[in-house]
């Protein structure tokens, strides 16, 4: 519609493909009877994609081991202990290589905006 505003003929959109969203590319999709299938066998966790993937706009932060478990209990750490810290914004945040969740680093802090499960 917004399209055939400029144009000064009107549009109307009937379909819509997206071939990339979020960091998934469409041959990483699955159709619904292609879940439907991977259920049947018990298979439907090669459906899943690690929630990370969705995040890789966002830079990466290491913390140390006791930084993980203060990060994982909703702790903010301290900025001057972190190593090789970036602009102020949000992270993906990672301890002993795992995926902990996203933080909010700022000028002091590094503040927890949403911790992850990783059962």
């Amino acid at each position: 519609n917004d399209i055939g505003k400029k144009l000064g003929c009107g549009a109307t959109m009937t379909s819509l493909c997206r071939t990339h969203a979020c960091g998934i590319e469409l041959s990483e999709c699955f159709t619904l009877d292609g879940l439907k299938e991977l259920a049947e066998k018990n298979e439907i966790g090669k459906a899943v994609i690690p929630l990370e993937k969705l995040l890789l706009d966002y830079p990466e932060i290491q913390v140390t081991e006791n930084q993980a478990k203060r990060f994982s209990n909703g702790g903010s750490l301290m900025r001057e202990r972190l190593r090789n810290m970036g602009e102020d914004g949000i992270y993906r945040v990672y301890g002993n290589g795992i995926f902990l969740g996203l933080g909010e680093l700022t000028q002091t802090d590094l503040l927890v905006k949403r911790v992850y499960n990783n059962v």
